[in-house]
């Protein structure tokens, strides 16, 4: 324990260094004997997610090589990996592939770990090793990799989620693959799920298409292959929310004590929603993002089809040769208008010219005349108004137009071709000192993509906390006979939440009998206070993966205390009993003659690679089209197949967004034309006409499928 102590003063001691040098990510492949090295590569990703409830479980499976770098195959090198995960991230699994057989980590102290490893080394045996550096940021070493040879590992970690009334999204960190020297063609994506959660999406691709696979050896799953260009950005998986009377509990029981995982929609459950209407003003130049106008406008369209509802309305304003605005009055925000809006949108050519104090104008102008009771989303990429002299002549004009004051709320996403300036001791970029002063004295939010953050996340975090906050709070929930204890709440304030964003948290329990939950508060200057009885139908239950999430949530908050041996001491007792990695302990993964263990139970899940199929990629299989898409009686989709497929092995359906079926077209009647148009009148099976909304026209053939997205309007 002497050993140990002293050599955790040191390492509190160098965190500061240690911060520095592992604030980004990167990958280096090098000989240990020092004869030089470089940028390494990624050869293949793949990602396995399984909802868990607060958390979903990511598998990472990774493939590095030396491609590029010129070493042969008398080199032995080590790999040398700097990454971060998403925040808030539990680590609780590392695997390394050693001939062919698979290596479960063991987590130890980090210094005997370290201790293990450097010695192998020096001996060139077989090894790897996983750090958490600090807060998100880890490292792991391999050796040896034969320069010519590539080495696989599996890092498993719990990944919080986000959650809203319809959807639960969790991020998934594909920006670590852009440390590869050369582009990883393609990242693949699994899912398991079952009645708890369904219809996987990606957030900031929603006509990305799942495909349902079902495998003797891994069970019922979705597939995904997403091309090497979403690897630039951090993307977030996303399935439908669990939540039953705006409650969802999981709860996991051993005699009198137990877990449990509840996450509470506050807006809904205190009957405070109230309609929202919001001006979205979208201020874009091409030259001026790393995000592109099509994703930023997926991206909006799927963050206002998940926070919106039907009581709120909205209004979409932007920027061509002159302002433009999608609607005279205020329009409905529900999924079809959204979906109908931006199916247009995505047709104009903006993206040239900017004027921002005309489209703030135009808003406001809009505003008094409708509704003045009325917000502001601004999304821009601009810096016009970067000197302090424009920025507050434009802000002073800005507030002579409010007769009552519109909050403007603000998501900055230029991260290119902007200028510092320094204004009043402090640094700002782009138009960030006008925006900050803007959305401050409007009583308004802003954020930018420069301080970390997907565009996606912030965008969706902004909309959710549109709607005003309770303070004072106060939540509690207990049992009938019994009590709460160890509660942590996921990324909640303690003096006052968002009204649509929903509370989060993990605790402990003793006793019996029925939940409930008991709160109070101030919302609009009244106060509240109630209590709410959760029915026991409604409770899911929860496996062993909860004690990590609460092991990982208590570790976290020890590794932010003051540090003493005390402390530290139970952070690593607690670590390794739980096999949760904390800055003081270490997964060590060792070849079988070294003392490492064979998971002969531990599944493969990229083998499955071979079997995923990208429904968005047309992949020259075919070549399809409708016309008229969007439509309102009936679209003629027009078909021509590149490769010899024959008519008897192919389908064509059309499926609605619950990815349920509801039309089958004989493809036999075609016989063997390569060319011909399908039309679809909007009707079922059954010849009953369908609902407007989204439809999906799939077709399916040995080997692949494709899809199209279609929207009706009725």
């Amino acid at each position: 324990m002497k050993r140990h102590t002293l050599l955790l003063f040191l390492f509190v001691c160098s965190v500061s260094l240690i911060q520095s040098a592992a604030a980004y990510s990167w990958l280096y492949i090098r000989d240990p004997r020092g004869w030089g090295g470089g940028q390494g590569t990624i050869e293949e990703a793949v990602f396995s997610i399984r909802p868990k409830g607060l958390y979903m479980e990511c598998g990472m499976y990774l493939t590095f090589s030396a491609n590029g770098l010129y070493f042969s195959s008398n080199d032995s090198l080590e790999v040398e990996f700097y990454f971060d995960l998403p925040e808030g991230s539990i680590v609780h699994d590392s695997w390394l592939w050693i001939d062919g057989q698979i290596i479960r980590g063991t987590i130890m102290d980090k210094w005997t770990a370290a201790s293990i490893y450097e010695n192998i080394v020096k001996r060139r045996r077989d090894p790897s090793i996983l750090y958490k550096q600090y807060d998100n940021s880890y490292e792991l070493r391999i050796f040896p990799m034969v320069g010519n040879e590539k080495r696989k590992v599996k890092i498993t970690f719990l990944v919080p989620t986000q959650w809203s009334a319809t959807n639960v999204t969790a991020a998934l960190p594909l920006d670590l693959l852009q440390t590869s020297r050369k582009a990883i063609s393609n990242v693949h994506i699994y899912s398991w799920l079952d009645d708890e959660w369904r219809h996987p999406q990606i957030l900031e691709y929603p006509d990305s298409f799942f495909k349902s696979n079902s495998d003797e050896k891994f069970g019922n799953y979705e597939s995904l292959r997403l091309p090497a260009t979403v690897a630039r950005n951090r993307i977030h998986f996303m399935v439908d929310s669990p939540l039953a009377d705006d409650v969802y509990l999981s709860v996991k029981k051993n005699d009198d004590e137990g877990l449990y995982q509840l996450a509470f929609l506050p807006s809904a459950v205190l009957e405070q929603q109230a309609a929202r209407k919001i001006a979205v003003l979208i201020d874009y130049r091409t030259a001026n993002s790393s995000i592109s106008k099509q994703a930023m406008l997926s991206s909006l369209e799927a963050a206002m089809k998940m926070e919106f509802s039907d009581k709120d309305a909205f209004n979409l304003f932007y920027t061509d040769q002159n302002i433009k605005k999608m609607f005279d009055t205020w329009a409905a925000a529900d999924r079809t208008t959204i979906e109908t809006t931006f199916s247009r949108l995505k047709n104009e050519s903006f993206g040239i010219y900017s004027n921002l104090s005309a489209l703030i104008s135009e808003a406001l102008q809009f505003i008094q005349a409708n509704d003045d009771h009325a917000c502001i989303l601004l999304l821009s990429n601009t810096d016009h108004f970067n000197d302090h002299e424009s920025a507050n002549a434009l802000v002073r004009s800005i507030q002579s137009m409010m007769p009552r004051t519109v909050p403007i709320h603000i998501l900055d996403y230029q991260d290119r071709n902007y200028h510092s300036v320094y204004i009043g001791n402090s640094y700002y970029n782009g138009n960030e000192y006008f925006f900050t002063n803007m959305a401050k004295l409007s009583g308004g939010d802003y954020r930018n993509v420069r301080q970390g953050g997907a565009f996606a996340a912030l965008l969706t975090e902004t909309l959710r906390r549109m709607g005003g906050f309770i303070k004072s709070f106060d939540f509690h929930p207990t049992l009938d006979n019994g009590y709460t204890f160890g509660r942590f709440n996921l990324d909640q304030s303690d003096q006052f939440i968002y009204l649509n964003e929903p509370i989060l948290q993990i605790s402990k329990f003793n006793g019996a009998g029925n939940f409930k939950i008991t709160l109070a508060g101030e919302y609009d200057q009244d106060i509240f206070t109630k209590t709410i009885d959760i029915d026991p139908q409604i409770i899911f239950a929860a496996d062993s993966l909860i004690e990590e999430m609460w092991s990982g949530n208590y570790i976290a908050r020890l590794e932010g205390q003051d540090q003493s041996n005390d402390i530290i001491n139970e952070i690593v007792d607690l670590s390794v009993a739980e096999r949760v990695l904390s800055i003081y302990s270490a997964f060590l993964c060792l070849e079988p003659a070294q003392g490492g263990v064979v998971c002969y139970d531990c599944l493969d899940e990229s083998e499955l690679v071979q079997d995923v199929l990208d429904l968005s990629d047309a992949e020259s299989d075919s070549i399809f089209q409708a016309a008229p898409n969007p439509f309102n009686a009936a679209t003629k989709i027009h078909i021509r197949l590149t490769k010899i497929h024959p008519l008897a092995e192919i389908s064509f359906e059309i499926f609605n967004v619950l990815g349920q079926r509801i039309k089958t077209f004989e493809a036999a009647q075609f016989g063997e034309e390569k060319e011909f148009n399908i039309i679809w009148d909007s009707t079922d099976d059954y010849g009953s006409p369908v609902a407007s909304g989204t439809y999906f026209f799939v077709m399916s053939y040995p080997g692949g499928r494709q899809s199209l997205k279609l929207l009706l309007m009725k």
